[in-house]
């Protein structure tokens, strides 16, 4: 072995393969056990799944508006920014919570209107 090479280093792609292929096997079963660890209290196995499945708090607020004119839409589009790591996920779901208040505001007026209109 030439010198400064270290024995670890001399792996081949196939073996890299192999390891891939082994822990995608192996990633549902632990992905559960570290699920249900987390149910149960575990605080370092919740945050070890939120760590890694939620993307990092950026300091950047600016995106382009929402355009979205049917609930079905916003949902949508918020699930796509989310994905495209474009939004947090909290923030997300804050933004869909507070459409969903909006929505039920405005049955609510017309359910007023409606009222004041049969007197």
């Amino acid at each position: 072995m030439a010198r400064g090479i270290s024995k670890n280093m001399a792996v081949n792609a196939s073996d890299t393969q192999k390891l891939r292929t082994a822990i995608r096997r192996a990633l549902p079963p632990i992905l559960a056990k570290l699920y249900e660890m987390a149910l149960a209290g575990d605080v370092q196995a919740a945050k070890l799944l939120l760590d890694r499945s939620l993307p990092a708090l950026s300091a950047v607020n600016e995106r382009p508006p929402i355009s979205s004119q049917t609930m079905t839409e916003l949902i949508s589009e918020v699930t796509k920014r989310v994905i495209n790591g474009e939004m947090e996920s909290m923030e997300a779901l804050h933004l869909v919570k507070f459409f969903e208040g909006m929505r039920e505001l405005e049955k609510l007026a017309k359910q007023v209107e409606q009222i004041r209109g049969a007197r």
